[in-house]
């Protein structure tokens, strides 16, 4: 599959291009190439680019994300570069881009959502053309209504998108975005406090949550990556932790799988046996939970789902809740 640029890297290549503009190191531009962190370049096209005056300049590019299916791809991106006395890079928030509200990020509530990894590109590639001070001002037409679909809001950035970003390059599907998004969501409800925390795959456990009346805000979604959720809650003050998902999903815990992707962990219906079903009696788990009417049993299942996660696991939690979940959100039973 096509690997695509994050939306740092086509923040660095614009800074750039708006500051060759106004060096005069060159005259028209359509391309620009970019160093990122592993010392390969890339090229990267430019929509526009063009001087505004002697002390302004401004470059624009629509972002290719590969073939990853980021909401991000085809945006429009610019930045807006005006020369200073001193030689500091100071950036600047434009339409559509992001602004830190919360804490628990890498930023202080009020910076503008450019992570610390794309300044120090940004610099990088600025300090290669020369050390004069810059200021630069991002923007993305679209970011603020795009950004709905991130989780920025559930980060507390708001008003549009974050530049990110720490290859520089975006990989399609990408697990280590994945775990990079739940840690930071995490970090932000701790760092806020907030109690209590619900873990849920995804759609169908915030909507079982949002019925228990479980507030938007205390809820992350994990997908399959319950071990990143978990790793990174260890050692850390946790008051109440509440688990809701498909015991699909849950009871792979009990085989010490704690990332439930199909291609990745095996099918739950094994974990049937350990309490005197055939496996093969059901053809998924879904259908055995439509059959089985023994609450004695759902609850052993769900204790076991508890034991094996404080197991292995060093949560300091004060209590931990497990919710089997159906296909309709619908709460099975909780221990």
């Amino acid at each position: 599959m096509r690997t695509g640029l994050s939306t740092g890297t086509y923040a660095a290549a614009l800074a750039k291009a708006s500051v060759c503009l106004l060096l005069g190191k060159a005259k028209r531009l359509k391309s620009i190439w970019v160093l990122l962190p592993d010392k390969r370049w890339v090229r990267v096209v430019l929509t526009k680019a063009r001087l505004l005056s002697s002390h302004k300049a401004v470059a624009w590019a629509k972002k290719d994300a590969g073939d990853d299916p980021d909401v991000t791809h085809k945006m429009t991106l610019g930045c807006l570069a005006l020369l200073r006395e001193d030689k500091q890079i100071v950036f600047k928030r434009g339409k559509g881009i992001g602004v830190i509200t919360r804490p628990g990020l890498p930023l202080p509530i009020g910076e503008v959502a450019i992570n610390p990894s794309v300044r120090r590109l940004i610099a990088k590639n600025l300090h290669n053309l020369s050390t004069a001070g810059v200021e630069l001002t991002f923007m993305a037409p679209l970011g603020e209504r795009i950004a709905l679909k991130t989780f920025n809001p559930r980060l507390g950035i708001k008003g549009g998108i974050s530049l990110l970003g720490t290859t520089g390059r975006v990989r399609p599907f990408s697990k280590e975005a994945i775990r990079k998004t739940i840690e930071l969501h995490l970090n932000s409800l701790l760092a806020q406090k907030i109690n209590p925390l619900v873990l849920v795959a995804g759609n169908l456990g915030k909507k079982a949550a949002l019925k228990l009346e479980f507030s938007a805000e205390h809820i992350v979604e994990v997908g399959n990556d319950w071990q990143t959720a978990f790793s990174f809650l260890e050692e850390k003050e946790v008051k109440d932790l509440v688990i809701l998902s498909h015991p699909g999903k849950l009871l792979k815990f009990l085989s010490k799988e704690f990332y439930t992707h199909s291609k990745y962990s095996s099918s739950a219906l094994k974990a049937l046996a350990s309490y005197g079903f055939n496996p093969d009696s059901f053809n998924t788990v879904e259908d055995f939970f439509l059959t089985l009417d023994n609450p004695d049993i759902i609850h052993k299942m769900l204790k076991d789902v508890k034991k094996s996660i404080l197991d292995n696991f060093n949560l300091m939690v004060n209590s931990l809740r497990v919710y089997f979940i159906n296909y309709k959100s619908e709460i099975i039973a909780y221990a």
